[in-house]
């Protein structure tokens, strides 16, 4: 799924353009062989990450954030400043997100007197080690990039959670309907002649 990170009161001089991107994913362990025979570890392992718990194996968020020339920063997982809350991906399951920002868009006229567009801003941003993005000169643009990340991912989670048990409640009630009601197929008069008693 890819969608549009949108504007938002005025960082950029057209409402319409998006901020940036967000890509994501859900991943299965089987899809990332983490099963015998081959036994990988973890995703979070390969990023670094030490909040992998051992009560917790499966069912965690990566989220990427990059910038050009296709540098990624940083990872995020789980909970953070990029994700409010836990999303229901299922034990076996691993989301992974990407946000591109939209780099070449130029900022409002309030930022562009020290930020000709958002990659000069986000670069600005960056600590030293390239780690991370850090808003300046009291603005609150990376804090409102990733509320909106956060917000679409939950939403979109929300959405496909509740048309999963949809689509199960719809095929239990075709299952257990074909059992307890009668065919429509049955016709309504019987070809069977019945012979009358006469008492």
């Amino acid at each position: 799924m890819v969608k549009e990170v949108s504007n938002f009161r005025s960082i950029t001089p057209n409402m319409k353009i998006p901020v940036g991107y967000l890509a994501y994913k859900i991943v299965s362990s089987k899809q990332l062989e983490m099963y015998a025979p081959n036994n990988l570890p973890s995703p979070l392992k390969f990023i670094g990450s030490g909040k992998t718990s051992k009560s917790r194996e499966y069912g965690h968020s990566i989220i990427a954030y990059t910038r050009k020339p296709g540098m990624i920063l940083n990872y995020s997982a789980d909970i953070n400043s990029w994700l409010k809350k836990d999303l229901d991906l299922g034990e076996d399951n691993y989301m992974f997100a990407l946000f591109v920002p939209n780099s070449d868009q130029r900022m409002h006229d309030d930022y562009f007197t020290s930020y000709e567009n958002i990659e000069s801003y986000l670069r600005a941003t960056e600590l030293s080690d390239h780690s991370s993005w850090i808003d300046l000169d009291g603005y609150t643009i990376v804090k409102r990039i990733r509320e909106r990340v956060s917000t679409i991912l939950c939403t979109s989670f929300d959405s496909h959670k509740k048309s999963e048990n949809n689509s199960i409640s719809m095929s239990l009630a075709r299952k257990y309907g074909a059992i307890l009601l009668p065919n429509t197929t049955i016709k309504n008069k019987s070809t069977r002649k019945l012979s009358l008693i006469h008492i």
